[in-house]
């Protein structure tokens, strides 16, 4: 097996491009205060461009993707872990996931020699996560689902909560209820328009009956 160790300008050429890649998607995870922020995404594509480079030294003419077949496994495991359940089961982590994932093709990807590919797709992938809180927000103004936590002392109070979602024309979703230090807690969910569930939680907010509530 021929091994060539020899360093190319083309390889430096190419961890200074995936790390360019890997700063730019990592500054804007990094102002979102996300856990795979500016460092992460640095090292998840300059180790992709690594594996990859050294896939095709190492690797046969034949089997030049050995190596680099390898990091779609591997990347799986740290996407996992950016992916959590919190207190009220909700998933948290799928964007950084996918990113994570998205980061590793555009580190294989410049280390396989496509660079003008790999810069045009970290730019639309760029251009997507600003673009997004932007449709997010056309989105909500018409359709929210917000998530609501109230305590009450007696069940029957709960009843009056449902009367004024329909009232207020929402949709009540995932009714969960516990007892705490000799409270009821409600956990639900309510779809409607941002007009409409500000209004809602103004209600909320006049009603003495309720002891707590948090959304």
């Amino acid at each position: 097996m021929n091994i060539n160790f020899i360093m190319e300008e083309q390889d430096l050429n190419k961890l200074i491009i995936s790390a360019v890649i890997g700063a730019c998607i990592g500054l804007e995870r990094e102002y979102k205060n996300k856990n795979a922020g500016f460092k992460t995404m640095v090292m998840i594509c300059i180790g992709s461009t690594l594996f990859t480079i050294f896939s095709y030294k190492l690797g046969s003419p034949e089997s030049h993707d050995r190596i680099a077949a390898n990091i779609i496994t591997g990347i799986g495991f740290i996407g996992a872990g950016a992916i959590f359940k919190d207190k009220d089961n909700m998933i948290s982590g799928l964007t950084t996931a996918t990113l994570i994932w998205i980061i590793a093709a555009l580190g294989v990807g410049v280390g396989s020699g496509e660079f003008l590919f790999s810069i045009l797709s970290a730019i639309l992938v760029l251009s997507f996560l600003f673009a997004i809180p932007y449709v997010e927000k056309l989105i909500h103004k018409t359709h929210e689902l917000r998530n609501f936590k109230i305590w009450f002392n007696d069940v029957s109070d709960f009843d009056k909560i449902e009367q004024k979602t329909h009232s207020q024309k929402l949709n009540l979703y995932n009714v969960k209820h516990t007892k705490q230090n000799g409270m009821l807690v409600y956990s639900f969910s309510i779809g409607g328009n941002q007009h409409t569930l500000d209004a809602f939680t103004q209600l909320l907010l006049k009603d003495d009956e309720i002891k707590n509530f948090e959304y």
